[in-house]
């Protein structure tokens, strides 16, 4: 067929194909009639043809698409003079670049670069030089540049899969020879280009005092501005600075260590502050590039000694950028951040910190660098951000740093390093930023910025972008607390008794009407009571955050702040409480001050919270030692918690409150545990309220905490005292009684169940079903890490109830919600009281589930994915898996039974569906089976008295079975699965040498090599390549010999597609290493080039030419 009417034909096949008109049936069968002209193995003539010939760029594309192929993958197949018309014919078109859209010139630039990548130097030794005329040419300086930075992209750092290893290692040693030409060339362009910018105006603000010439000036003295650049030279700057950028991605660090790129480099960084509107776009554009080339450098992972001077240039630069950015200049204008290009901003937040966090260490000992005005500047510039990530990032800047003062510090202390003189003057700074940052989360100091946040919708980490925002200006401050507490208190002390003195002030503003509180209170004054409002809950938590500061050495020193604190939140909760004041109701309907009458008792409950679980415990084990003569006060406190919490625990509280009050009662009895709980009359009258069954009323959440609270008061032990002063007896009595009134209507399902004979009965009483299994969940995990004695205690309340709900099963076999309940029960039972159940009922409850859910079961639990069907299973795996965990000494008798469940009755169904977490589940099971060992491989194996000695396997089938269900898992896509199975058999191989057995060596060694090494080779989880290095490393190392000899020349004979003399290749190029690092790099590097090989010989497949 005649060249031009196939040409015809293409342009109307790639019309037709981008003018959106046609089906997708159309589309497919074009790319079908593109994709098989493009095999053809003599498709580039033709390409070459249609790109002389015709002026659609979408012709060129596609053409040039296809010579980048053959360029790629079949150069070798080509005749020689057949390469040569492709290059010249490149060139020759390339010569048009002024005329053709830039990615058509960019494209053709790669396949030239792509030839070279097969071919130089042996062939076109003068391409480099050729590359530096051109840029050296003014009307061609672009087209030279692209073709640099794309020769840093194709020849530093080519894909693995365009050449192989030894030829990537070639190409990168010639470049960096052709470094010492390419950067001075670009920074010769970039100076050019800088000083036909710069023009003199206004006079230099006065210098400082450390660096005489802090402002960039000219020889007279005037300040450097700089003049906008024209379209090409920006492009010209732009297009260097790209090249730099990948050029110090790769290059040793050794190679462009001067302080020459650093000045060129910053004199455009300092362009990125231009104000003048003429020059703002520019600017940003080539501030934001020239912070890229430079954070590449502070990313490079391995730094030469001479980087310390470079790093010194370094912090003098920025500390001269900082200055322009947040001082005032002549006019007493500051620069405003908004303006400033987001992306130059966003690049300048990076590099600084970088700077700060990784870098500033290794000059901070230095007397020539002034660190401290070097941080008041990084300071000025956190709090400037425009935007709340800018302002994340530096605070992510200044944690790092504090993690090193902090760090520092305590080695000072410790004796193990000496003093840094510099670090004395911490404090100003520190100090200056523990204020800003108050000031920046209080609206009395910062309303505008505050008033915007969003405090209704909630983010990924389930927080609203005002939660968001205090927290992480919260742990900054705390951070700098840890340093200086005293300062810290003496911040917030203050505005605390201002804002909770004003808080409860309210009392004649509050007036009740029937079930609502209304504020009487001036409309003029409710703007100020929302800031007072939102300040006092902000204060309370960031005091609450502080609590750790009152505890151990620190107990006896503050207690009398940690006292005046404690009483002034418990006073906060008092007046809410008894004004129910977050049952508020405003004239206005104002919903966010109603919001703050929650918030703010909701914190200050937060905060007794806080020092219940850090200064309260303390304060009352000293009490009970003597250290205090007078112990009222603890005593009187711990009253004061029951009184003000308990109350709170009501429906007709909000449930944010009545959480929070929960969460602090759970606290006191977890960690105080005061014996006279009982005594008091509120918590008896609880008590009675729990045990007849009110606790559930209360929302789910309120509810576990309420039994929980009860449950801790009878069954955790008393501090400081005895075991026969515990009154064990007597409290196993109450806890018992208490937990047959709460769950009387439970404990009545035993007589009634057998009278529930269908769906719709047993749906009456599930409700009760669900809400009693929670609480005997609930109950039971509180003992979880207890000692035996409290759970002898609760498990003689519970026991009856726990033998009642492994009747549930069958009857509730149908209710996913009620299966998935028990399951949670019945984990939570086995983990926490396994000695107190015994191996009767455990092994009793474990057969019923067996028996219960069997294959058939978990086929239609699971069909369509369903999610319930999927929780049920994956918490039963959970059961089985602790059952036999090898800590587990009661189920060794079925152990059998249950691996062969897992493999007969859960893996056949499991192992198609894409169903991940029940998945990893069964996995984890898998490898609790095998660390059974005793199990797994007789016991006279263990002895290692003859390691040679054939072991004999006790469960020879089921060991081959689980090995055969891991290696099935990494031919599937999960890669979260691969990861997890990767390091189990790790764990395996590290404890019980599991490669090494007899049996995985006869059966399983080979097939787990031959595909995990196909699977390095096909990159399918490439994300992984360091994990699966390490199996096959332990999996070689077992026989090195049958590894290298064996093995590697039977998996390439594999590979028939391979010429006889690639797999010599191959073959030679691997060097047999034993080492674990050498052997990493052999294999990776053995991968690489087969996958490289295969790609070449992927086949063309044959017939006519014809597009039509």
């Amino acid at each position: 067929m005649a060249e031009n009417e196939l040409l015809n034909q293409l342009e109307g096949l790639l019309s037709e194909l981008f003018s959106g008109g046609s089906s997708n049936e159309r589309i497919a069968e074009i790319n079908q009639r593109l994709d098989n002209f493009s095999r053809q193995s003599e498709s580039w003539k033709y390409c070459l043809y249609f790109m002389h010939h015709s002026e659609e760029h979408n012709v060129w594309m596609y053409s040039l698409n296809i010579i980048e192929n053959f360029c790629t993958r079949l150069w070798a197949t080509l005749l020689e003079d057949d390469q040569e018309k492709i290059w010249k014919s490149l060139w020759q078109l390339l010569n048009l670049h002024t005329s053709i859209p830039n990615f058509v010139r960019n494209k053709i630039v790669k396949v030239i670069v792509g030839i070279t990548r097969v071919e130089w130097p042996r062939k076109h030794s003068d391409f480099f030089q050729t590359i530096y005329q051109v840029i050296e040419n003014d009307s061609s300086t672009t087209l030279g540049l692209n073709f640099l930075k794309i020769a840093s992209e194709e020849l530093g750092t080519p894909r693995d899969d365009q050449v192989t290893t030894a030829r990537q290692a070639e190409l990168k040693t010639l470049l960096t020879r052709e470094v010492t030409t390419m950067l001075p060339l670009l920074l010769q362009i970039l100076n050019r280009q800088a000083l036909k910018q710069k023009k003199s105006s206004q006079s230099v603000p006065p210098p400082s005092p450390v660096y005489p010439h802090s402002r960039e000036a000219d020889q007279t003295g005037k300040k450097v501005t700089f003049t906008p650049l024209d379209t090409i030279s920006e492009e010209i700057c732009s297009l260097c600075m790209k090249c730099l950028a990948h050029l110090f991605s790769w290059l040793p660090l050794s190679h462009f260590l001067t302080t020459d790129v650093i000045e060129v480099l910053f004199h455009f960084v300092m362009m990125g502050c231009e104000s003048e509107n003429d020059c703002t776009d520019s600017a940003g554009t080539l501030g934001h590039l020239a912070l890229g080339c430079i954070n590449e450098l502070l990313q490079q992972s391995c730094v030469p000694k001479e980087f310390h001077l470079f790093l010194m240039h370094l912090f003098e630069k920025t500390f001269v950028l900082l200055k322009t950015l947040t001082e005032e200049n002549d006019l007493n204008l500051k620069l405003n951040y908004a303006s400033l290009d987001d992306r130059y901003l966003e690049k300048c937040n990076e590099y600084l910190r970088l700077l700060v966090s990784s870098h500033i260490r290794r000059v901070e000992s230095n007397p020539l660098f002034p660190v401290v005005e070097f941080l008041v500047l990084f300071h000025n510039h956190t709090f400037k951000q425009p935007q709340l990530d800018g302002y994340y990032i530096c605070l992510d800047a200044w944690t790092v740093f504090l993690d090193h003062v902090i760090a520092s510090c305590q080695d000072i202390q410790s004796g193990r390093t000496p003093p840094v003189s510099q670090q004395l003057s911490y404090p100003e700074v520190l100090l200056h930023l523990m204020d800003a940052i108050l000031k920046k989360v209080l609206m009395s100091f910062n309303t505008l910025e505050l008033q915007d946040l969003d405090d209704d919708q909630l983010d990924a980490d389930n927080e609203t972008e005002w939660q968001a925002f205090i927290r992480q200006s919260v742990e900054v401050f705390a951070k700098i607390a840890e340093l200086y507490p005293t300062d810290a208190f003496g911040l917030l002390l203050p505005l605390f008794q201002e804002y909770s003195q004003a808080y409860v002030s309210l009392q004649d503003c509050l007036v009740k009407r029937g079930s609502e509180v209304t504020l009487n209170i001036s409309v003029e004054h409710i703007e100020r009571l929302y800031t007072i409002l939102r300040d006092l809950s902000t204060v309370t938590q960031m005091l609450g955050r502080l609590a750790e500061h009152f505890s151990g050495q620190h107990l006896l020193t503050r207690l009398e702040s940690a006292k005046m604190l404690f009483q002034g939140f418990c006073e906060i909760a008092d007046f809410s409480l008894k004004n129910e004041v977050y049952i508020m109701v405003t004239d206005d309907g104002s919903d966010n001050i109603e919001h703050l009458f929650i918030e703010v008792p909701a914190h200050s409950l937060g905060a007794l919270n806080a020092f219940c679980r850090d200064w309260l415990p303390g304060y009352h084990l000293a009490s009970l030692r003597g250290t205090f003569q007078d112990s009222k006060d603890v005593t009187a406190y711990i009253a004061t918690l029951f009184q003000l919490g308990i109350p709170l625990l009501s429906r007709e509280v909000p449930e944010r409150i009545a959480v929070s009050a929960g969460q602090m009662l759970l606290t006191l009895t977890n960690t105080v545990r005061y014996c006279h709980s009982t005594q008091l009359p509120i918590v008896q009258q609880f008590i009675i309220e729990g045990s007849k069954g009110q606790f559930n009323s209360l929302p789910l959440l309120t509810r576990k905490l309420a039994y929980r609270v009860v449950s801790n008061i009878f069954v955790l032990p008393w501090p400081e005292m005895s075991d026969s002063q515990q009154h064990w007896d007597s409290r196993a009595h109450e806890h018992e009684k208490f937990m047959t009134g709460a769950l009387k209507d439970f404990s009545e399902l035993q007589t009634t169940l057998g009278l529930a004979n269908n769906d719709a009965a047993l749906a009456n009483i599930k409700g009760l079903v669900l809400k009693s299994l929670t609480i005997l969940e609930d109950v039971v995990l509180g003992v979880a890490e207890e000692a035996t004695k409290p759970k002898n205690v609760l498990y003689s309340s519970v026991k009856k109830f726990i033998e009642l709900s492994t009747n549930l099963f069958q009857p509730f076999l149908s209710f996913s919600d009620v299966l998935i309940a028990l399951m949670s029960l019945f984990l939570t039972v086995f983990r926490s009281l396994s000695t107190q159940l015994g191996q009767g009922l455990t092994e009793n409850t474990i057969q019923t589930i067996m028996q219960l859910l069997g294959r058939q079961s978990f086929q239609e639990m699971l069909a369509n994915g369903d999610k319930l069907g999927c929780e049920i299973m994956e918490k039963f795996i959970h059961i089985l898996i602790h059952q036999v965990s090898p800590s587990n000494s009661h189920l060794k008798v079925v152990l059998r039974n249950v691996v062969s469940f897992a493999l007969e009755s859960i893996y056949p169904v499991v192992s198609e569906l894409a169903i991940p977490d029940v998945k990893s589940a069964l996995y984890d099971l898998f490898t609790q089976i095998l660390l059974n060992w005793r199990y797994v491989f007789p016991a006279n194996v263990l002895s290692h008295v003859d390691q040679n000695k054939e072991e004999s396997f006790k469960q020879n089938e089921q060991f081959v079975a689980i090995m055969e269900a891991y290696l099935k898992s990494f031919l599937q896509e999960d890669l979260n699965i691969f990861k997890q199975n990767i390091k189990a058999l790790l764990e395996l191989h590290k404890r019980y040498g599991l490669f090494a057995k007899l049996q995985f060596r006869n059966e399983m060694l080979v097939p787990f090599l031959k595909t995990l090494l196909g699977v390095l080779v096909h990159k399918s989880h490439d994300l992984l390549r360091e994990e699966i290095c390490a199996v096959l490393y332990s999996l070689a190392s077992v026989d090195f010999a049958l590894f290298h000899q064996e093995f590697l020349p039977a998996f390439l004979s594999n590979f028939n597609q391979l010429q006889p003399q690639q797999k010599s290749d191959l073959a030679f190029s691997y060097k047999t290493d034993e080492d674990f690092p050498s052997f990493i790099k052999n294999i990776s590097q053995f991968a690489s080039d087969l996958r490289y090989y295969l790609l070449l010989h992927s086949s063309l497949p044959q017939g006519s030419v014809r597009l039509g």
